[in-house]
């Protein structure tokens, strides 16, 4: 692990080397070391992976095949020989070696600097034999990938003290497929989206827990382009969490309890700059909510005796300010401030232009106004969004986007980010705003991402991201194989900014609403790990990040349809959604959306199983409004003869062959029969936070729709079934044709045509093919009448 970076004071994990044998000793020539590679439990007679097989050889076995075998692989298709004792030491008990990554960094530098770094995206191009070097390469981490997942799960099952081992080389390998994925991208040009995520690591885990840190702060760059769960678990693990915080028992994986507080609106209380100050509450002059009537922005001046309104524009460029209300300066009963906090925020915001920035020659980052002697105009929504005026209220609450959007800077007060200096590294500062109350609320997320100079407020001054990462980027050579290794200084540098800048990046949609659809996946993501004391607001919010009209929102006041009103809003949306692992919006027409973003881990496009992104990108499906379900278009089956089923039951189906019932099952070993003579295992999974669902109704007509076909070699996978309703045609419904070439693309419609099938959702399920072995002879089993994945569905 010391390729990894590394805090100063940490200690280093130790990872014992238990090999007997050296997966070099045989290795071939460049060519044909991928398939040396590939078949070592072959060559070494594990016909079935740890069949009747010591813990202490299934240890030996990982280490030296997807360790040792993995990294002398990879660079010998490079032509660079690796031996096993390059990466091993001695420790201080002479009976113990360990594993030392020391060098493998200068072997990364020598693999660059013979293939040259990528220019750009790869060329797939089989002439190449660059290309054909990195196909190879990024083959064999694939498989080590896949393979230490067996391995991961045969370790939870072993008694101490080899768990623990295991666990240690699982740790290894997964820090080298992440940093050889790294150097891989780099190299021959690659999507990091191609790339496996290695981890999560339950030793990486542990000492995060040892040392404060909850477990919603793993990964800590969840939305990056890099792959980095490992390097920067490992880096964040070794250091003591600088927000402490109270017990983490009942926190979730998305959000840690403590930012869960809801204001409590009885008995909420403003805060003075000092506790002992007893100054007067300023109100906001009624001209405010004049502006607002007139749908225009309210600014204000504080001069230290009056309050004064204008009118945002062009001459009158403000501040806004965001900050969370815990903090103090929030209000619901009236538009009002103490004085102390106005003389402290307009002297904020004066400050702002007073200071004298590193980057003053760059033309993007100087002041668009300035204000040397006048009082800066700023907006803040505890004066500026009026309270106890329900319609003036929704008016200002529209224009939120343009409140931002037009503001010449954006102002974050937090109190825990302002107690660091601006002197300090930026990896403190990126913990510091990452563990921050501002980062974890919801409105917050729609104010950073909005705004066009996002500024923080630190002990000492205000920084915005270019001037926290000024001299990083001058610094720092994102080619040197040290940050290639591990790209922690890097992400900081990068991923918060990117974080609050993608929406107006990625602000202008194509006609197809292709723009659209990926944004809500992003900001899906950005959702995972905040609060709002409302859920009401969260449409709201999330329409306003999306550049949608808030209108229609705002005029439905239960949760469940503004939510949906929501969805009608964004029409276009990725298939793949229908699969999502969030809990489902309880309104007629909508059982395929999600109900909220907040606090959801799962990704809102679920990953293939194994943990790799999907191959292709289906077509948008576009929405009917009001209720009238998702198109969509997937291959699927309608299941016959289906008895009652309860979430974790399962039952046995087989695609129905139009009366040939002579056609054998799976378990005849005599030849290979086609996916339509296989027996399948169809299980209901539990529904997110909604207990146990149940297929009752043994009449209903149920059927699934999966996002891969009945093929053996693709499945298992997640789906979702319902109930069908009558078909959209006037066309009768026809016997379906089976060919019998075997091959998965040529499953046949159930239905004559392409006739849309309404479908009312009900679960989710998985669909798998068991081993024949455990499939009894004799068994009960329902039909299933298969589609293609050109049938179209209509689920609602």
């Amino acid at each position: 692990m010391e390729h990894l970076l590394a805090p100063a004071s940490s200690q280093p994990i130790k990872i014992p080397y238990v090999g007997s044998q050296e997966f070099e000793a045989d290795i071939p020539t460049p060519e044909y070391v991928l398939m040396y590679f590939k078949s070592y439990l072959n060559r070494n007679g594990w016909t079935h992976i740890f069949e009747n097989e010591n813990p202490e050889e299934i240890a030996r076995s990982l280490q030296t095949w997807l360790y040792f075998g993995c990294l002398i692989s990879v660079f010998r298709r490079v032509s660079i020989t690796i031996r096993t004792r390059d990466f091993v030491s001695a420790s201080y008990n002479p009976h113990e070696r360990l594993v030392h990554t020391t060098r493998l960094r200068d072997y990364i530098g020598e693999w660059a600097s013979r293939e040259g770094f990528a220019v750009g995206p790869v060329v797939r191009n089989p002439a190449d034999l660059k290309y054909l070097r990195g196909e190879n390469i990024k083959e064999m981490l694939n498989h080590t990938f896949l393979f230490l997942d067996l391995y991961c799960k045969k370790s939870q099952s072993m008694s101490e003290p080899h768990k623990t081992r295991m666990k240690l080389i699982e740790l290894s390998v997964m820090a080298l497929g992440e940093t050889l994925c790294s150097a891989l991208v780099a190299i021959y040009g690659y999507e990091p989206r191609e790339m496996p995520v290695w981890g999560p690591s339950p030793i990486l885990e542990a000492r995060l827990k040892d040392n404060g840190w909850c477990v919603s702060d793993s990964p800590f760059f969840p939305e990056s382009l890099q792959r980095s769960a490992i390097s920067a678990t490992y880096y964040f693990g070794g250091c003591v969490c600088p927000r402490p915080r109270r017990d983490h028992s009942n926190c979730s994986t998305s959000i840690c309890k403590n930012y869960l507080q809801v204001i409590n609106h009885g008995t909420y209380k403003q805060k003075h700059v000092s506790p002992s100050c007893s100054c007067a509450d300023i109100e906001v002059p009624t001209a405010a909510m004049d502006v607002v009537g007139q749908d225009a922005i309210p600014v204000l001046r504080w001069d230290e005796n009056t309050l004064s309104v204008s009118k945002a524009g062009l001459q009158a460029m403000y501040v806004a300010m965001s900050h969370v209300w815990s903090d103090g300066l929030g209000n619901d009963k009236k538009n009002s401030l103490p004085a102390c906090q106005l003389s402290r925020i307009q002297g904020l915001v004066n400050n702002i232009y007073a200071e004298t920035h590193r980057a003053s020659n760059n033309d993007e980052y100087l002041p668009t106004g300035r204000h040397e002697n006048a009082k800066v105009p700023f907006w803040i929504d505890t004066l500026c969004v009026p309270v106890g005026d329900e319609d003036l209220r929704k008016a200002a609450i529209r224009q939120m986007a343009e409140v931002y959007r037009g503001a010449d800077r954006v102002l974050v007060l937090d109190s825990f980010i302002l107690t660091l200096p601006r002197s300090a590294h930026i990896i403190e500062k990126y913990v510091r705003i990452h563990l921050s109350s501002w980062h974890h609320r919801l409105w917050t997320l729609q104010e950073g991402q909005l705004a066009p100079r996002l500024f923080f407020q630190f002990e000492d001054g205000p920084e915005s991201f270019y001037d926290m990462s000024y001299s990083e980027r001058h610094s720092l050579d994102v080619r040197d194989p040290t940050v290639l290794c591990s790209p922690l200084r890097l992400l900081c540098i990068t991923e918060l900014e990117i974080f609050y800048r993608y929406f107006e990046q990625a602000r202008t949609d194509d006609v197809h609403g292709i723009n659209i659809a990926t944004r809500m996946r992003s900001c899906a993501k950005y959702l995972r790990n905040r609060q709002t004391s409302k859920s009401e607001d969260e449409p709201i919010c999330i329409a306003t990040i999306l550049g949608l009209d808030s209108g229609p929102l705002l005029a439905q006041k239960d949760p469940a349809r503004r939510m949906a009103s929501f969805y009608d809003s964004v029409r276009h949306f990725d298939p793949r959604i229908i699969f999502h692992e969030h809990p489902r919006l309880h309104q007629e027409g909508f059982g395929w959306a999600p109900r909220s973003f907040l606090r959801q881990t799962p990704d809102l496009i679920a990953m293939r199983e194994g943990g790799l992104e999907w191959d292709d990108r289906p077509e948008l499906a576009t929405l009917i409004p009001g209720g009238g379900g998702l198109p969509v278009r997937w291959p699927g089956f309608e299941v016959v003869g289906l008895g009652p089923l309860n979430a974790g039951s399962w039952a046995f189906i087989r695609p129905w062959v139009g009366g040939n019932f002579w056609i054998p099952m799976q378990w005849n070993y005599g030849r290979q029969v086609p996916w339509w003579s296989y027996t399948y295992k169809l299980e209901v999974l539990p529904e997110v936070d909604e207990g146990s669902p149940r297929l009752d109704n043994a009449a209903s007509r149920y059927a699934v729709i999966l996002p891969i076909r009945l093929d053996p070699d693709a499945l298992s996978g997640p789906g979702v079934t319902g109930i069908l309703g009558s078909i959209e045609s006037e066309t009768p419904e026809t016997t379906m044709m089976l060919s019998t070439d075997g091959h998965p693309a040529s499953h046949s419609m159930a239905y004559s045509g392409l006739h849309r099938l309404p479908l009312r959702y009900v679960c989710r399920v998985r669909v798998k093919m068991p081993l024949p072995d455990t499939v009894p002879q004799g068994c009960s089993f329902a039909w299933a009448l298969v589609c293609s994945g050109e049938q179209e569905w209509c689920l609602r």
